[in-house]
Protein backbone atom coordinates (compact mmCIF):
# COMPACT_ATOMS: atom_id res chain seq x y z
CA UNK A 1 0.00 0.00 0.00
CA UNK A 2 2.74 2.14 0.71
CA UNK A 3 4.40 1.62 -2.50
CA UNK A 4 1.45 2.07 -4.09
CA UNK A 5 1.27 5.58 -2.73
CA UNK A 6 4.36 6.64 -3.47
CA UNK A 7 4.36 5.62 -7.33
CA UNK A 8 1.30 7.69 -7.56
CA UNK A 9 3.25 10.84 -5.67
CA UNK A 10 6.03 10.61 -7.84
CA UNK A 11 3.77 10.51 -10.44
CA UNK A 12 1.94 13.62 -9.74
CA UNK A 13 5.47 15.21 -9.12
CA UNK A 14 6.58 14.60 -12.13
CA UNK A 15 3.35 15.43 -13.80
CA UNK A 16 3.65 18.93 -12.28
CA UNK A 17 7.25 19.33 -12.83
CA UNK A 18 6.32 18.55 -16.52
CA UNK A 19 3.72 21.46 -16.47
CA UNK A 20 6.23 23.71 -15.07
CA UNK A 21 8.87 23.11 -17.53
CA UNK A 22 5.88 23.65 -20.11
CA UNK A 23 4.74 26.91 -18.98
CA UNK A 24 8.21 28.36 -18.09
CA UNK A 25 9.11 27.20 -22.24
CA UNK A 26 5.95 29.06 -22.93
CA UNK A 27 6.74 32.23 -21.28
CA UNK A 28 10.37 31.77 -22.63
CA UNK A 29 9.03 31.55 -26.21
CA UNK A 30 6.52 34.58 -25.74
CA UNK A 31 9.52 36.85 -23.97
CA UNK A 32 11.89 35.83 -27.14
CA UNK A 33 9.42 36.94 -29.31
CA UNK A 34 8.92 40.30 -28.16
CA UNK A 35 12.24 40.86 -27.61
CA UNK A 36 12.86 40.04 -30.75
CA UNK A 37 9.87 42.12 -32.39
CA UNK A 38 11.59 45.17 -29.95
CA UNK A 39 14.80 45.14 -31.37
CA UNK A 40 13.70 44.71 -34.91
CA UNK A 41 11.59 48.07 -34.87
CA UNK A 42 14.61 49.76 -32.97
CA UNK A 43 16.67 48.43 -36.09
CA UNK A 44 14.08 50.11 -38.41
CA UNK A 45 13.96 53.57 -36.54
CA UNK A 46 17.61 53.70 -36.52
CA UNK A 47 17.61 52.59 -40.18
CA UNK A 48 14.91 55.53 -41.20
CA UNK A 49 16.60 58.17 -39.37
CA UNK A 50 19.63 57.42 -41.49
CA UNK A 51 21.86 55.57 -38.77
CA UNK A 52 22.40 52.18 -40.80
CA UNK A 53 25.11 50.63 -39.03
CA UNK A 54 23.17 51.25 -35.99
CA UNK A 55 20.15 49.51 -37.78
CA UNK A 56 22.17 46.97 -39.39
CA UNK A 57 23.94 46.27 -35.83
CA UNK A 58 20.23 45.82 -34.47
CA UNK A 59 18.55 43.52 -37.14
CA UNK A 60 21.53 41.27 -36.52
CA UNK A 61 20.78 41.15 -32.61
CA UNK A 62 17.31 40.67 -33.45
CA UNK A 63 18.08 37.53 -35.25
CA UNK A 64 20.53 36.33 -33.01
CA UNK A 65 18.04 36.36 -30.07
CA UNK A 66 15.97 33.71 -32.21
CA UNK A 67 17.47 30.31 -30.74
CA UNK A 68 17.12 28.42 -33.82
CA UNK A 69 19.12 31.17 -35.81
CA UNK A 70 21.45 31.76 -32.77
CA UNK A 71 22.32 27.41 -32.95
CA UNK A 72 22.26 28.00 -36.39
CA UNK A 73 24.87 30.92 -36.74
CA UNK A 74 27.15 28.86 -34.00
CA UNK A 75 27.11 25.39 -35.72
CA UNK A 76 28.17 27.21 -38.92
CA UNK A 77 30.63 29.33 -37.89
CA UNK A 78 32.03 26.73 -35.39
CA UNK A 79 32.30 29.08 -32.37
CA UNK A 80 32.45 27.21 -28.97
CA UNK A 81 30.54 29.56 -27.02
CA UNK A 82 28.49 28.26 -23.56
CA UNK A 83 24.85 28.49 -23.81
CA UNK A 84 25.05 30.95 -20.61
CA UNK A 85 27.04 33.25 -22.42
CA UNK A 86 24.25 33.98 -25.14
CA UNK A 87 22.50 36.62 -23.28
CA UNK A 88 25.93 38.25 -22.15
CA UNK A 89 27.03 38.33 -25.96
CA UNK A 90 23.57 39.21 -27.28
CA UNK A 91 23.67 42.55 -24.48
CA UNK A 92 27.01 43.50 -25.28
CA UNK A 93 25.96 43.90 -29.26
CA UNK A 94 22.66 45.70 -28.23
CA UNK A 95 25.15 48.01 -26.33
CA UNK A 96 27.90 48.24 -29.31
CA UNK A 97 24.63 49.41 -31.50
CA UNK A 98 23.92 51.65 -29.37
CA UNK A 99 27.77 53.23 -29.13
CA UNK A 100 28.17 53.55 -32.73
CA UNK A 101 25.20 56.18 -33.05
CA UNK A 102 26.34 59.59 -34.09
CA UNK A 103 25.05 62.53 -31.58
CA UNK A 104 23.92 64.25 -34.23
CA UNK A 105 21.51 62.98 -37.23
CA UNK A 106 22.68 63.54 -40.50
CA UNK A 107 21.74 66.62 -42.74
CA UNK A 108 19.09 66.59 -44.75
CA UNK A 109 18.80 68.80 -47.34
CA UNK A 110 15.21 70.35 -48.20
CA UNK A 111 14.00 71.93 -51.50
CA UNK A 112 12.19 75.05 -50.63
CA UNK A 113 10.69 76.45 -54.01
CA UNK A 114 11.16 80.02 -53.82
CA UNK A 115 9.79 83.03 -55.83
CA UNK A 116 11.88 84.87 -58.34
CA UNK A 117 11.97 87.91 -56.35
CA UNK A 118 12.76 85.82 -53.18
CA UNK A 119 15.54 84.28 -54.45
CA UNK A 120 17.47 87.39 -55.82
CA UNK A 121 16.60 89.40 -52.51
CA UNK A 122 18.64 85.95 -50.74
CA UNK A 123 21.36 85.85 -53.40
CA UNK A 124 21.90 90.16 -52.83
CA UNK A 125 21.97 89.19 -48.85
CA UNK A 126 24.42 86.60 -49.18
CA UNK A 127 26.93 88.34 -51.33
CA UNK A 128 26.48 91.19 -48.95
CA UNK A 129 27.34 89.05 -45.69
CA UNK A 130 30.15 87.41 -47.97
CA UNK A 131 31.48 91.50 -48.66
CA UNK A 132 31.42 92.07 -45.34
CA UNK A 133 32.84 88.84 -43.90
CA UNK A 134 35.73 89.47 -46.66
CA UNK A 135 36.17 93.04 -45.59
CA UNK A 136 36.12 92.08 -41.32
CA UNK A 137 38.88 88.99 -42.64
CA UNK A 138 41.29 91.79 -43.90
CA UNK A 139 40.59 94.57 -40.92
CA UNK A 140 42.91 92.70 -37.98
CA UNK A 141 45.36 95.32 -38.73
CA UNK A 142 45.67 98.99 -37.38
CA UNK A 143 45.87 100.68 -40.21
CA UNK A 144 42.27 99.23 -42.07
CA UNK A 145 38.75 99.77 -41.61
CA UNK A 146 35.55 99.45 -42.74
CA UNK A 147 32.84 101.92 -44.18
CA UNK A 148 30.37 102.55 -46.57
CA UNK A 149 30.44 104.60 -49.38
CA UNK A 150 26.88 106.93 -49.40
CA UNK A 151 28.20 109.21 -52.31
CA UNK A 152 30.70 109.40 -55.18
CA UNK A 153 32.13 112.58 -55.95
CA UNK A 154 34.24 112.09 -59.21
CA UNK A 155 36.10 109.22 -60.59
CA UNK A 156 38.66 109.86 -57.19
CA UNK A 157 36.77 110.99 -54.72
CA UNK A 158 33.81 109.71 -52.20
CA UNK A 159 31.90 110.60 -49.40
CA UNK A 160 31.56 107.93 -46.66
CA UNK A 161 28.12 106.89 -45.20
CA UNK A 162 29.66 109.58 -41.96
CA UNK A 163 30.21 112.44 -43.98
CA UNK A 164 33.84 112.29 -44.62
CA UNK A 165 35.38 112.75 -47.83
CA UNK A 166 38.08 110.14 -49.08
CA UNK A 167 40.41 110.91 -52.15
CA UNK A 168 41.93 107.75 -54.02
CA UNK A 169 45.50 107.54 -53.11
CA UNK A 170 47.97 107.69 -55.73
CA UNK A 171 45.66 108.14 -58.83
CA UNK A 172 44.18 111.16 -60.65
CA UNK A 173 41.14 110.74 -62.43
CA UNK A 174 39.86 113.64 -65.04
CA UNK A 175 38.27 116.62 -63.77
CA UNK A 176 34.11 117.38 -64.38
CA UNK A 177 34.36 121.11 -63.49
CA UNK A 178 36.97 121.40 -66.77
CA UNK A 179 34.91 119.43 -68.63
CA UNK A 180 38.37 117.11 -69.21
CA UNK A 181 37.83 113.66 -71.54
CA UNK A 182 36.71 111.04 -69.74
CA UNK A 183 35.34 112.78 -66.75
CA UNK A 184 31.82 111.60 -66.54
CA UNK A 185 32.69 108.18 -67.50
CA UNK A 186 35.26 107.71 -64.74
CA UNK A 187 32.87 109.01 -61.85
CA UNK A 188 30.28 106.51 -63.30
CA UNK A 189 32.75 103.78 -63.08
CA UNK A 190 33.38 104.25 -59.44
CA UNK A 191 29.59 104.66 -58.80
CA UNK A 192 29.31 101.17 -60.03
CA UNK A 193 32.26 100.13 -58.01
CA UNK A 194 31.76 101.68 -54.61
CA UNK A 195 28.29 103.22 -54.56
CA UNK A 196 26.25 101.37 -51.39
CA UNK A 197 28.66 99.39 -50.94
CA UNK A 198 30.82 98.10 -48.01
CA UNK A 199 34.44 98.71 -48.24
CA UNK A 200 37.87 98.22 -47.05
CA UNK A 201 40.15 101.48 -46.38
CA UNK A 202 43.70 101.01 -46.18
CA UNK A 203 45.47 104.02 -44.48
CA UNK A 204 49.27 104.68 -45.85
CA UNK A 205 51.46 107.70 -44.17
CA UNK A 206 49.31 110.69 -43.99
CA UNK A 207 45.83 110.75 -42.42
CA UNK A 208 44.14 113.27 -44.77
CA UNK A 209 45.45 115.61 -47.02
CA UNK A 210 45.34 119.78 -46.95
CA UNK A 211 41.25 119.85 -47.44
CA UNK A 212 40.53 117.85 -44.64
CA UNK A 213 39.54 114.56 -46.92
CA UNK A 214 41.14 111.01 -45.87
CA UNK A 215 43.29 109.86 -48.00
CA UNK A 216 42.83 105.69 -48.51
CA UNK A 217 43.52 103.20 -50.59
CA UNK A 218 39.95 101.42 -51.05
CA UNK A 219 39.15 97.83 -51.37
CA UNK A 220 36.11 95.71 -52.35
CA UNK A 221 36.06 91.70 -52.05
CA UNK A 222 40.14 92.01 -51.81
CA UNK A 223 40.64 94.18 -54.73
CA UNK A 224 42.47 97.69 -55.04
CA UNK A 225 39.78 100.16 -56.68
CA UNK A 226 42.46 102.27 -57.51
CA UNK A 227 44.46 100.02 -59.46
CA UNK A 228 41.35 98.95 -61.00
CA UNK A 229 40.39 102.71 -62.02
CA UNK A 230 43.70 103.44 -63.36
CA UNK A 231 44.37 99.71 -65.48
CA UNK A 232 40.87 100.27 -67.03
CA UNK A 233 41.64 104.00 -68.01
CA UNK A 234 39.43 105.56 -66.22
CA UNK A 235 42.41 107.42 -63.82
CA UNK A 236 45.99 107.87 -64.42
CA UNK A 237 49.03 106.84 -61.40
CA UNK A 238 49.89 109.89 -59.85
CA UNK A 239 52.38 109.68 -56.98
CA UNK A 240 52.37 112.27 -53.71
CA UNK A 241 54.78 111.47 -51.50
CA UNK A 242 54.88 110.59 -48.95
CA UNK A 243 51.70 108.03 -49.68
CA UNK A 244 53.52 105.83 -52.12
CA UNK A 245 53.15 102.33 -50.88
CA UNK A 246 51.48 100.73 -53.65
CA UNK A 247 52.98 103.54 -56.13
CA UNK A 248 54.57 100.86 -58.10
CA UNK A 249 51.50 98.72 -58.54
CA UNK A 250 49.61 101.89 -59.82
CA UNK A 251 52.51 102.72 -62.34
CA UNK A 252 52.63 99.22 -63.79
CA UNK A 253 48.60 99.27 -64.04
CA UNK A 254 48.60 102.59 -65.99
CA UNK A 255 51.62 100.67 -68.26
CA UNK A 256 49.42 98.12 -69.19
CA UNK A 257 46.31 100.68 -69.79
CA UNK A 258 48.63 103.08 -71.92
CA UNK A 259 49.44 99.26 -74.28
CA UNK A 260 45.70 98.54 -74.33
CA UNK A 261 44.71 102.48 -74.88
CA UNK A 262 42.02 101.83 -72.08
CA UNK A 263 39.59 104.80 -71.03
CA UNK A 264 41.42 108.15 -71.43
CA UNK A 265 44.27 106.63 -73.20
CA UNK A 266 42.12 106.01 -76.26
CA UNK A 267 41.36 107.79 -79.31
CA UNK A 268 38.52 109.14 -78.01
CA UNK A 269 40.48 111.35 -75.87
CA UNK A 270 43.57 111.99 -78.18
CA UNK A 271 41.63 113.41 -80.47
CA UNK A 272 40.32 115.82 -77.76
CA UNK A 273 43.58 117.04 -76.94
CA UNK A 274 44.74 117.65 -80.85
CA UNK A 275 41.37 119.42 -81.24
CA UNK A 276 42.10 121.62 -77.84
CA UNK A 277 45.80 122.42 -77.66
CA UNK A 278 46.97 123.31 -74.57
CA UNK A 279 47.11 127.13 -73.97
CA UNK A 280 49.96 129.14 -72.68
CA UNK A 281 49.15 131.50 -69.67
CA UNK A 282 49.23 135.18 -69.73
CA UNK A 283 50.15 136.59 -67.31
CA UNK A 284 47.76 140.18 -67.00
CA UNK A 285 49.23 143.66 -66.03
CA UNK A 286 47.22 146.53 -65.04
CA UNK A 287 48.50 149.56 -67.89
CA UNK A 288 47.54 153.28 -67.86
CA UNK A 289 45.99 154.20 -70.94
CA UNK A 290 46.27 158.23 -71.73
CA UNK A 291 42.66 159.52 -73.57
CA UNK A 292 43.87 161.12 -76.17
CA UNK A 293 43.05 164.82 -77.20
CA UNK A 294 39.81 165.52 -78.68
CA UNK A 295 38.58 168.88 -81.27
CA UNK A 296 35.60 169.74 -82.36
CA UNK A 297 34.56 171.87 -85.01
CA UNK A 298 31.53 173.41 -86.62
CA UNK A 299 31.19 175.35 -90.02
CA UNK A 300 30.13 178.08 -90.46
CA UNK A 301 30.65 178.98 -87.18
CA UNK A 302 33.56 180.19 -85.50
CA UNK A 303 36.11 177.14 -84.76
CA UNK A 304 35.59 176.14 -81.37
CA UNK A 305 38.46 173.91 -79.67
CA UNK A 306 37.81 171.63 -76.99
CA UNK A 307 40.76 169.94 -75.30
CA UNK A 308 40.20 167.53 -72.80
CA UNK A 309 42.73 167.24 -69.36
CA UNK A 310 44.66 164.39 -70.60
CA UNK A 311 44.08 162.04 -67.55
CA UNK A 312 45.51 158.26 -66.66
CA UNK A 313 42.73 155.80 -67.25
CA UNK A 314 43.88 152.49 -65.68
CA UNK A 315 42.00 149.04 -67.47
CA UNK A 316 39.57 147.66 -65.36
CA UNK A 317 40.84 144.80 -63.46
CA UNK A 318 39.47 143.31 -60.26
CA UNK A 319 40.96 143.78 -57.08
CA UNK A 320 43.75 141.86 -56.67
CA UNK A 321 45.80 140.34 -53.09
CA UNK A 322 49.25 139.12 -52.86
CA UNK A 323 49.65 135.98 -51.65
CA UNK A 324 53.48 134.41 -51.56
CA UNK A 325 54.76 136.92 -52.98
CA UNK A 326 52.45 136.78 -56.05
CA UNK A 327 49.97 139.18 -57.90
CA UNK A 328 46.20 137.29 -58.65
CA UNK A 329 43.99 138.78 -61.30
CA UNK A 330 40.49 137.98 -61.21
CA UNK A 331 40.17 136.19 -64.66
CA UNK A 332 36.93 133.46 -64.31
CA UNK A 333 37.85 132.07 -68.11
CA UNK A 334 41.33 131.12 -66.70
CA UNK A 335 40.84 127.28 -66.32
CA UNK A 336 43.05 125.17 -64.08
CA UNK A 337 45.92 123.92 -66.20
CA UNK A 338 46.92 128.12 -66.46
CA UNK A 339 46.73 128.73 -62.93
CA UNK A 340 50.12 129.58 -61.42
CA UNK A 341 49.93 127.53 -57.93
CA UNK A 342 46.97 126.27 -55.88
CA UNK A 343 46.41 129.65 -54.35
CA UNK A 344 45.72 131.29 -57.29
CA UNK A 345 43.06 128.67 -57.98
CA UNK A 346 41.72 128.76 -54.40
CA UNK A 347 41.61 132.38 -55.09
CA UNK A 348 39.64 132.61 -58.24
CA UNK A 349 37.07 130.95 -56.26
CA UNK A 350 36.90 132.06 -53.06
CA UNK A 351 37.27 136.08 -53.99
CA UNK A 352 36.69 136.56 -57.57
CA UNK A 353 33.53 133.90 -57.27
CA UNK A 354 34.71 131.35 -60.21
CA UNK A 355 32.39 128.53 -59.29
CA UNK A 356 33.45 126.86 -62.65
CA UNK A 357 36.75 126.01 -60.63
CA UNK A 358 34.75 123.88 -58.13
CA UNK A 359 32.76 121.29 -59.90
CA UNK A 360 31.94 118.84 -57.10
CA UNK A 361 31.40 121.97 -54.90
CA UNK A 362 33.40 120.56 -52.41
CA UNK A 363 35.09 124.14 -51.73
CA UNK A 364 38.49 122.86 -53.20
CA UNK A 365 39.19 124.37 -56.28
CA UNK A 366 41.07 122.81 -58.54
CA UNK A 367 41.09 119.01 -57.45
CA UNK A 368 43.26 117.82 -59.77
CA UNK A 369 46.41 119.88 -58.95
CA UNK A 370 45.56 120.58 -55.51
CA UNK A 371 44.69 117.21 -53.89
Amino acid sequence: MSTSKKRRQTKNKKSQQSKSKKSQNKWSKIIIVLSSALVFFLAFIFLVAGYKASGLLMAILGLLIIPSIWQSVIKATNLKIDPSLRIVVLVLLFFVAIAVTPETAPSQTTEVDLEPETVAESQEKIVENENIIAAEAVTDKPDQEIAIVKRVIDGDTIELEDGRKLRYIGIDSPEINDAECYAQEAKNKNSDLVLGKTVTLEKDVSETDRYGRLLRYVYLDGEMINELLVEKGYAKASSYPPDIKHQEKLTQAQKVARQNKNGLWGVACETVAKASPASTPVPVVATAVPVPVAVVKTTPQPVTTVKATPQPVTQKVAATTTQNSESYSCNCSKVCEDMSSCAEAQYQLNVCGCSKRDGDHDGIACDKQCQ
